[in-house]
């Protein structure tokens, strides 16, 4: 593969990932009071540590999704959906405010959260391609 056209393809990706992540965000900020917990932010990880592993495991187990597909979705996507940056920011503000329960809830709920949604990503991606889960 060609490095530019790879770049290409995570710039445009990454474009369209952020996209999402600044439409999940304003959906949440306009549609539910949610104002104590970052619920956009554990959203797009959780969505993201799913789809991630889902591509990965039927892109590598097939044919059906090319190394340049992956690149785009994976690198570019998912990795503008995504946000460990966006996560902290969430820490630092909730430890400066004290609220040390809020913390140790997003701590936990990301933590747990995206292990789980990774596993699920895996079992339906090898489901998918018809691997035994657990192989």
């Amino acid at each position: 593969m060609n490095f530019l056209w790879q770049l290409f393809l995570v710039s445009i990706g990454g474009a369209l990932g952020s996209g999402l992540r600044f439409g999940v965000y304003s959906a949440y900020s306009r549609w539910t009071n949610i104002t104590q917990f970052p619920a956009g932010t554990l959203t797009v990880n959780l969505v993201g540590c799913f789809l991630i592993t889902f591509i990965t495991t039927i892109g590598l187990s097939t044919n059906l999704i090319s190394a340049n597909t992956r690149l785009f979705l994976n690198t570019g996507i998912m990795g503008g959906l995504t946000t460990y940056s966006a996560f902290n920011n969430d820490l630092i503000s909730a430890l400066d405010k004290a609220d040390y329960r809020g913390v140790a809830w997003n701590v936990l709920a990301t933590f747990a959260g995206c292990l789980l949604a990774g596993l699920l990503g895996l079992w339906a991606g090898r489901a998918y391609v018809g691997e035994k889960i657990g192989a």
